[in-house]
Parts: structure tokens; C-alpha cells; sequence
């Protein structure tokens, strides 16, 4: 089992609150989260359901948290933590305890309060979220966007439209949320002392119960939309937890890693814990902010289908939690009927066109309209393969084929043989979508598209091949396509002009943008897809494709990486072990972010930030407090590369050791890589002893 010991290093342990929403301890339980700051005598507690939107008439939609609880906790000495192992957070003043679980298997988040001698605090506020306040500015940069986005949308959408109420019916207290004559949430609340309900009362703001208690529970229910579900009986704390901790420590002991190098160790236990408040089989796919929504979400808190939704599944199948891609899968099944009219709309084929951003249902939410590519879709392709290759099932791959073969007949129409004869793509796209919408010819076939095309195509040959099928012409296109397919780019095929200048003759595809700070330009890195996670170029590859990494890596420690050094650092660790290099790099790169392990940050937000503002960014455009916003992908991001660093499976064999230090020890149990049962071993000075068998590290050229 993954040792208790190990993962309570890793509780997190505060003398000082967050005092910002963003700084809070986040649980949660795949659908339901709560997020909870507060100075040192306000307890508050976010709530959340990443099934929460609001959807204004003429204008797109948003995200939306139910709204916060308040309670007044006295002064005196604070402190706050969360138990990993537990997923319970708990915090102290002078004069209460708070102990709080969003339960891992019930829709119900517990909270105990306790006193020693009675008087605990009589009443909770409930606060909507703060919806496009004109006083922030952030907001009102949301506005200009949405104004640009729909012409016919009022400057504030939501002016007017949007109230809050408070009830107490039967016992129970009912904060619900109302748009448009629509109820987006309902919070249900009760109070239980000694497994019988304390009455309240309500002003429409606050909810009051008699004083005098030495311990209360607080139940609490969030709904999307109306709910008559009632709260369910007043079991007592203990038997609330038995559930949960069971469901937490079968989770833990999937899989575990006991490193010598405590920063990696670290990460990768947040990773863990990240998905088991996150994911779930069944439910919504993860969006990039996970369960935790703040009162005006970065991009409207929207599933944006290109590494910032799809990173998030990156150490799922390793870690053992392959199950939770499910969600993700049953939800891409649903949404093939709308992808493939939007491709008819378009393009004029049936093929699947998903859009950049959408919301849960499907809709886009990018202002920047339809893009000339299908690799928002063949992203979610990939994962939803890593689930085939870690349950390879007839059933699984019937579910699959279709998808794969509905975003390939987009990709016949949009990949065309140009004069060499060649596949290209006249008119491609990356994450710098902003500056590809000023310059749209600026760039084509870069290595992000090819690499997710070729993806693509291996995929349904593979598929095809096991399944069989009628529609041969397909096929023969996924065939023709790989056997012609354009090189990835290197300065040989691209004007100078669009690339930092390098050594001449040196391939290298890493693709800047004109007038655009070099760091800022490749933000996000995806040109080395093809590198990981599709492992299109590894370190078994031709020499010229290793080059090219190799360059875009060298850059990517020479030039740095600007803000976004929480996606970068990460995604450089990784891409280091899946070409087999050694040279201290993952791990040194690992020790670059142990400024993101201190109070009041934890790691628990290990992200850049929006629109190109770091994390400790306090002179940013939103004011003195923005520090940057919550959003999860590079938590995940982490969490694999220290998993590849130590063991990684490339072309059938299993490499291990190439991303660690000589003196790195330790020792880790149920990771997986495909063909194997889950594996076992001990990491001694760069070796790794896998059962009985040492596995020697590889050497390349």
C-alpha cells in the first residue's frame, strides 16, 4: 500500500490563511468542490459544481460557482491544513475547530464545528457569486469580450438578471441562485446536534440557529437547477467519515512513490489527490479549473480542448486511474451529432468539428469563432486511446472507432496535396490563437498539426485493422496520409522571419510569432507534441527528428519561458525523459518550482495564469491582489513527469532511469504502462529494480 506515512508528508500545514479565494484548500469529489479561505476569523467555504452554468440569452455562457458560506470563527492563534490521506481539511482558532470533507462517495459536503464549553457561533452568511462586478476589472474585461463575441449583447448581460434568495423550509435552509427566471442552483443546508436537527431562521441573508452548542454538524447539498432531494438524516461525523476515508485510502492505494527527492515526491502526491477530487468514471469530463470555480472563471471557466483540458488526464493511466477517462469518452460519444454539424456548417463534410472552448452541452464559447483544424478534437482522440490501451477490449475499441473515424473525415477535407506532394495544411492553428487571428497566414503546417494528424491516422489504421469495416476509402486515406505526410517544419521550410534566429542549418520548429517576445510566444509549447504525449518522435527516432528536440529543449532553458513557467518546466521534464536524456535535467527542473510549495501557495495551483501574468505577478492589470488565477492542468502536468522520469515505456521496451539523478533512491508500486501488469520496484542510483528483474538505464546516441 501507498504508506500512510509517506502521503501525510505532505499535508499541508498553514499559520496564515489564504485570504484570497485562489489561495484556499480545494476538496471535492469529482463533481461537488468546495474551496476554503478566509482571514484568521472568517471561515469561508466556496461551493461548487462543475455542472454550473449560466447561460444569457444572445450571449455565451459561463461558469458559475452556487455561491459562499461565512462563519464567524473568533481570534487568536490560526492555524489550517488539510489531511491528504483523508481529503479533510480542518482549521483552528482560539476558541473553534473546523473540520470540513466534501464526501468522496455522496453528493453531501459535512462540516463539524466544535468548542470546548459550548457557544459556538449562531448563524452563517451565504454570499452569491459575484457576477461582473463594474468595480473589478477583470470582469470588465470579460464584458468587452462578451460585448465583441455577440453584437446584440447588452455592455452587462447580467445586469438585472441575476438575484440570490435564502429560505428555510421544513428545517432546512435553501440558498438558491436565479437567472432569467431560470434556478441555476440550489443549496441545501441543515444544522444537527446530537443526530437531531437545530431549528433556523433567516433575514434573506443569513441563517441563524440558537447558541449554546458545544458541537454542531453542518450538512450541505449542491444541486444545478431545482432539487427536491431532501438532505438526507442526520448521521453523526463518525459514520459520514467511515465511507469516505474507505473510498480515499482504496484510492491511495492504487498506486504510490516514496522518492529521496522530496520536491517530486511532493508533486506527484498532489497530482494523485487532484484526481481523486476531480475524476470520476462517471459525471463530467475535468475541466481546466477542476471542481473549483471562482465568482468570474478565467475563459468563462469553458472546457478548452487543447492542452488545458487534455494535460489534465496525462498521469491517469500510469498512476492506475485509466477508469476516470470514461467520462471522457461517454462524453465525446454524446457530442459526435454536434461536432459533425458543425463540420457540415463549415466545411461541408460530416465530419467532427470541435470548437477551441465549449461549455459542458457542446456549445462554443470562443470569440474567436470556428478554427481550420481538427486538433482540438484528436486531442480528446488520444486520451480517450490511452483508455484503449489500458483496458485493450473489443467492446472499448467499438465505441472508439467511430469518433476516430468521424474527425478523419474532417481531416480529409482540410489536409491537401500540395505541388511536392505532400499532405499540408494551407491555414493552421496553435494556442497562440490571438495572434493567429491578426495574422492568419502567418504560419502553416506546424508541428502541432501534423503531429496530431498522424496521430490520428495510426490510430484508426489500428483500429481498422482490428475491427475491420466498410468504409475501405478511409483507410486507404489514414495509409496514404502517413506514407505522405510533410516533414515537421525546421528553418529549411519556413521564411526566417517567423523564428528566433539560430545556427543556420540547425532544424528547429520552434515557432514564434512576429513582434512577440520569444518566452511569450510559445507559452504552451505545443509543437513538442509530437514528442509527448503522442510520442510521434522519441529517442528512438531518426537522428534529424532527436535534433529538433533537442534544439527546442535547448531553447526552452536558454531563453526561459516568461510567465507560463508552470506549464514549461513540467512539459520540459517530461519531454527530457521520452528522448532519453540525462543530464540532470528533469529534476533540476523540478527544484526550479519549490517557490510554489510555500504558503500560502502549497502547489496547489502550480499554473501560470491568465492572459500572460504569472502567479507572482502583483502589478498585473487586475490590480495589487492578482496574483493569477486557479486552474489545475499543470498539477497533472507535474505529476507525469515525475512518473516518466522514473519509468517510461517507448516502442515496447521499458526505459527507466533516464530522467533521474545518480543519487536518486526510492521506491514505487501499481504504475502501468501498456502490455504489463502493474508494476513494482525499488529506484537505487539511477537503477530501477522492477520484481526480479534490474532494468539497467538505456543509453542513446
Amino acid at each position: 500500500m501507498n504508506s500512510p506515512d509517506t502521503i501525510r508528508r505532505h499535508d499541508l500545514h498553514r499559520r496564515q490563511p489564504g485570504t484570497l479565494w485562489r489561495q484556499g484548500i480545494p476538496t471535492g469529489n469529482g463533481l461537488l468542490g468546495t474551496m476554503v479561505w478566509g482571514g484568521p476569523d472568517i471561515w469561508k467555504m466556496t461551493l461548487d459544481r462543475s455542472d454550473l452554468w449560466l447561460r444569457p440569452p444572445n450571449a455565451p455562457g459561463s461558469r458559475t460557482n452556487a455561491g459562499t458560506l461565512s462563519i464567524a470563527m473568533g481570534g487568536g492563534v490560526f492555524e489550517e491544513g488539510l489531511d491528504l490521506h483523508n481529503a479533510i481539511g480542518w482549521r483552528c482558532t482560539s476558541q473553534v475547530r473546523c473540520d470540513w470533507l466534501v464526501h468522496a462517495v455522496e453528493p453531501t459536503i459535512a462540516i463539524r464545528l466544535v468548542r470546548a464549553g459550548g457557544d459556538l457561533p449562531t448563524s452563517l452568511s451565504w454570499r452569491p457569486p459575484r457576477l461582473w462586478d463594474d468595480k473589478h476589472q477583470r470582469q470588465k474585461r470579460y464584458i468587452a469580450i462578451l460585448a465583441k463575441q455577440s453584437p446584440t449583447a447588452a455592455v452587462d448581460p447580467y445586469a438585472g438578471h441575476v438575484s440570490s434568495s435564502i429560505v428555510v423550509n421544513e428545517g432546512i435552509g435553501l440558498c438558491q441562485l436565479h437567472a432569467w427566471g431560470k434556478v441555476v442552483s440550489t443549496t441545501r443546508l441543515s444544522v444537527w446536534h446530537g443526530g437531531e436537527p437545530v431549528s433556523m431562521s433567516t433575514d434573506g441573508h443569513n441563517l441563524t440557529w440558537p447558541g449554546g452548542y458545544d458541537e454542531l454538524l453542518l450538512l450541505v447539498q449542491v444541486f444545478a437547477g431545482e432539487s427536491d432531494a431532501l438532505i438526507g438524516d442526520a448521521r453523526v461525523w463518525d459514520v459520514l467519515l467511515g465511507d469516505h476515508r474507505m473510498w480515499w485510502h482504496a484510492h491511495w492505494a492504487t498506486s504510490g512513490l516514496s522518492l529521496s527527492h522530496a520536491t517530486a515526491e511532493r508533486w506527484w502526491h498532489l497530482g494523485k489527490y487532484f484526481i481523486g477530487c476531480n475524476m470520476r468514471s462517471s459525471g463530467p469530463p475535468v475541466p481546466l479549473q477542476g471542481v473549483w470555480g471562482e465568482d468570474a472563471p478565467p475563459w468563462w471557466g469553458a472546457y478548452t480542448w487543447d492542452l488545458n483540458v487534455q494535460a489534465c488526464y496525462w498521469p491517469v493511466c500510469q498512476a492506475g486511474h485509466a477508469d476516470t477517462i470514461e467520462a471522457l469518452l461517454t462524453w465525446h460519444e454524446s457530442q459526435i451529432p454536434n461536432m459533425e454539424a458543425r463540420g457540415r456548417d463549415v466545411y461541408g463534410v460530416a465530419g467532427a468539428l470541435l470548437s477551441l472552448n465549449s461549455d459542458l452541452e457542446g456549445v462554443p464559447l470562443s470569440q474567436f469563432g470556428e478554427h481550420p483544424t481538427n486538433a482540438f478534437g484528436v486531442w480528446n482522440c488520444h486520451v480517450i486511446w490511452e483508455f484503449y490501451r489500458a483496458n485493450p477490449r473489443k467492446d472499448v475499441l467499438v465505441r472508439i472507432m467511430p469518433i476516430l473515424a468521424s474527425h478523419l473525415r474532417l481531416q480529409q477535407v482540410l489536409w491537401q496535396i500540395g505541388n511536392d506532394g505532400r499532405y499540408h495544411l494551407d491555414n493552421a492553428t496553435s494556442p497562440e490563437i490571438t495572434l493567429l487571428a491578426e495574422s492568419p497566414s502567418a504560419i502553416r503546417d506546424t508541428a502541432f498539426e501534423i503531429a496530431m494528424a498522424r496521430a490520428l491516422a495510426s490510430y484508426y489504421l489500428h483500429a481498422y485493422g482490428e475491427l475491420g469495416g466498410q468504409d475501405v476509402g478511409l483507410a486507404v486515406y489514414a495509409s496514404d496520409f502517413l506514407a505522405r505526410a510533410v516533414d515537421y517544419p525546421s528553418l529549411a521550410t519556413h521564411s526566417s522571419n517567423y523564428f528566433w534566429p539560430v545556427d543556420p542549418g540547425v532544424p528547429d520548429y520552434w515557432v514564434e510569432w512576429p513582434g512577440l517576445d520569444a518566452a511569450l510566444s510559445h507559452r504552451h509549447f505545443s509543437h513538442l507534441m509530437m514528442i509527448a504525449p503522442l510520442g510521434n518522435v522519441h529517442s528512438r527516432s531518426p537522428r534529424r527528428d532527436r535534433a529538433i528536440a533537442h534544439n527546442s529543449l535547448h531553447r526552452l532553458m536558454m531563453r526561459g519561458t516568461a510567465c507560463w513557467e508552470c506549464f514549461s518546466f513540467p512539459w520540459a521534464s517530461l519531454l527530457n525523459t521520452r528522448m532519453g536524456w540525462r543530464p540532470r535535467l528533469s529534476f533540476h527542473l523540478l527544484d526550479q518550482l519549490r517557490t510554489y510549495l510555500a504558503e500560502p501557495f502549497n502547489g496547489l495551483a502550480l499554473n501560470g495564469d491568465f492572459q500572460g501574468y504569472g502567479l507572482f505577478n502583483q502589478t498585473g492589470p487586475y490590480g495589487p491582489d492578482d496574483l493569477g488565477v486557479f486552474t489545475i492542468e499543470s498539477n497533472f502536468m507535474a505529476m507525469a513527469a515525475v512518473q516518466e522520469a522514473v519509468l517510461f515505456e517507448a516502442s515496447g521496451a521499458l526505459i527507466t532511469g533516464e530522467g533521474l539523478t545518480e543519487d536518486i533512491e526510492g521506491t514505487f508500486h501499481g504504475w502501468h504502462v501498456p502490455g504489463r501488469p502493474p508494476l513494482s520496484g525499488r529506484i537505487d542510483r539511477g537503477q530501477v529494480q522492477i520484481e526480479d528483474t534490474c532494468v539497467r538505464k538505456s543509453t542513446h546516441a
